[in-house]
């Protein structure tokens, strides 16, 4: 019942070898059990995750808690591959997140092989532009990204795959037409209540805002893959060029506090104690932690280019779980945000709106707090489970979709 060319394999330090593998007869019941766990009734799935990182946990870690603990599947992620081939027997469908690798590659075509015995799902998540041509320079994860190899693995596993999972209906059209694969569902990113969706206070929110109203504070927490570093020689705008100057000119109206990153051109205003700086938190303190900055308003800036655009509005659910109401770039991500910008002076107007009056404010944050509040997973993961446990197009799946899109309307 199992593949003994894809059984056999296993790798040693990413180098294919070959040894002598045993394995249990799954048609051999065992001795002595009276009875089978409850588990083995429910649907089985398995990931292959990529980080444990943020997305790891927004799009693997997360769902497979709730699918768990709800008894609604039996979710298994992995970090390292599994050769034995009886293991994939009973497995409903196999997610591959954001694979990479020629050795991952190859793993995924012999799963492709086993599938026609076990007739298994095989999906592909993926949550960003990865090819290295649409990938702007000053981002320094776009060296994993430029190897001809890397991107050829991506394209084959993507078009291998029955279904290709994204986030957003622009990274959709954009796979759509990197890999010709007609398959692809969209899952929003779903912030998790358990993680975020107990601090919102709207007496902490009403404090904070009368004790900094003279010069409200100002929140950007990202990731120095939204800046150029001084290494790289270019031209090329980056995610705060366009708003840099004016964020300097408004540091005496505002305190801007820069938190994972901030553009090398605010080193002297940090280093004079105009503008602030905290390093980056663990993934599990993150909301406390941002919580604890006492600040009133965030900002999302983000340059016109095609991975901004595919880019998901992660920055908007975590402050508005927490009442923060903010200010974002005009473009696809934050197409539903109630206050945008494309220029520096079209940033301060907003900021200035939300924080004109204490009436105002309280207005803004609790409208950002609703947003985040239609957004917890809690509400959505029987979206995570019908891709898992349904086929691309079935009729299970479409009368799932009407469910869910009714809830949607009613909810509107």
């Amino acid at each position: 019942m199992y593949n003994p060319n894809f059984s056999k394999k296993v790798l040693t330090h990413g180098i294919p070898s070959t040894v002598n593998l045993k394995h249990l007869n799954p048609n051999v019941p065992i001795k002595n059990i009276k009875q089978s766990p409850p588990e083995v009734n429910l649907p089985h799935f398995v990931n292959y995750y990529a980080d444990l990182a943020g997305c790891g946990f927004w799009r693997i870690k997360w769902p497979e808690y709730l699918l768990n603990i709800n008894n609604k599947a039996a979710v298994t992620s992995l970090a390292q591959m599994v050769f034995d081939g009886n293991w994939y027997k009973n497995i409903k469908t196999i997610k591959f997140q954001r694979q990479a690798t020629t050795i991952q590659k190859r793993f995924l075509e012999d799963l492709v092989k086993l599938k026609k015995e076990f007739k298994y799902n095989l999906l592909y998540e993926i949550d960003d532009v990865v090819f290295g041509q649409d990938i702007p320079n000053y981002n320094h994860q776009k060296r994993a990204f430029t190897d001809p190899e890397i991107n050829s693995n991506i394209l084959s596993m993507m078009q291998s795959v029955d279904e290709i999972t994204v986030t957003t209906p622009t990274l959709k059209e954009y796979y759509k037409e990197k890999t010709n694969h007609s398959k692809i569902t969209i899952i929003p990113n779903y912030i998790p209540k358990f993680w975020a969706g107990r601090l919102y206070d709207n007496s902490h929110i009403t404090s904070s805002f009368d004790k900094n109203k003279k010069r409200p504070r100002i929140l950007y927490a990202g990731s120095a893959t939204h800046i150029k570093p001084p290494s790289i020689n270019s031209n090329e705008p980056d995610d705060f060029s366009h708003v840099i100057e004016s964020i300097i000119r408004a540091r005496k109206d505002f305190k801007f506090v820069f938190k994972g990153a901030y553009p090398y051109q605010l080193k002297p205003y940090i280093e004079a104690g105009e503008i602030e700086y905290h390093g980056w938190s663990p993934l599990l303190k993150l909301p406390t932690d941002l919580l604890d900055l006492n600040c009133n308003a965030v900002i999302a800036p983000l340059a016109n280019n095609t991975f901004n655009k595919c880019k998901s509005n992660i920055k908007m659910l975590e402050a508005g779980a927490l009442g923060l109401p903010g200010a974002y770039q005009d473009l696809d991500p934050y197409k539903d945000a109630p206050l945008k910008f494309q220029t520096g002076e079209e940033l301060i107007d907003q900021l200035k709106l939300i924080t004109k009056s204490h009436g105002n404010y309280i207005k803004h944050s609790q409208n950002s707090y609703k947003i985040a509040s239609s957004m917890w997973l809690e509400d959505h993961i029987s979206e995570h489970f019908d891709v898992y446990n349904s086929s691309w197009g079935s009729a299970e799946r479409n009368k799932n979709l009407e469910l869910i899109k009714n809830n949607l309307d009613q909810k509107i």
